[in-house]
């Protein structure tokens, strides 16, 4: 069963879908755990670390795992906060 499956099962009407659009169901890994490939752009779910200073909301920018560190996408930053998951969307089909 997909996740669309799923979802519309759980009461999701598949019917208000646009045509042209599409959904993907996102499986976040826990940072802790195994990490994606060095050369891999993903979603990265950031917390706010207040023992450094940052105060700002959760949320996810996009961002990569350098072997050491996980950096910003848009920077090459460290990323501000604490990382606690990661996910790797497929996109739409090309």
């Amino acid at each position: 069963m997909s996740g669309l499956d799923t979802l519309a099962e759980q009461g999701l009407d598949l019917q208000l879908l646009e045509g042209s659009s599409q959904a993907e169901l996102i499986e976040w890994h826990p940072a802790s755990g195994s990490k994606p490939d060095a050369d891999a752009t993903v979603l990265l779910w950031l917390t706010p670390n207040p023992e450094a200073g940052m105060h700002a909301p959760a949320g996810w920018e996009a961002g990569f795992w350098d072997g050491a560190d996980w950096r910003l996408a848009e920077s090459g930053g460290v990323a501000d906060g604490t990382v606690t998951h990661w996910a790797q969307p497929d996109g739409p089909a090309a």
